[in-house]
């Protein structure tokens, strides 16, 4: 979704009347994909860290004894 978006958001446009309403247009367009690729870059490195630190704080499993072997 953070990719397809942009894509569209940079390879569709409207012509438009004068020459410096479209370098705006191409300038806020560029910008609104920026946004919206960093957007999903940051979801995503937001959502490694919490699996991340949910792994970390996870237990480790404990080896029990079984009833044939001694513990000392």
């Amino acid at each position: 979704m953070f990719c397809v978006v942009p894509y569209f958001q940079l390879t569709t446009r409207k012509p438009l009347n004068s020459a410096w309403i479209e370098i705006v247009a191409l300038g806020l367009r560029l910008a609104l994909a920026f946004i919206f690729i960093l957007f999903g870059w940051l979801v995503t490195l937001g959502a490694l860290s919490l699996r991340s630190a949910s792994l970390r704080s996870a237990p480790a499993p404990v080896a029990t004894a079984s009833a044939s072997e001694v513990v000392v």
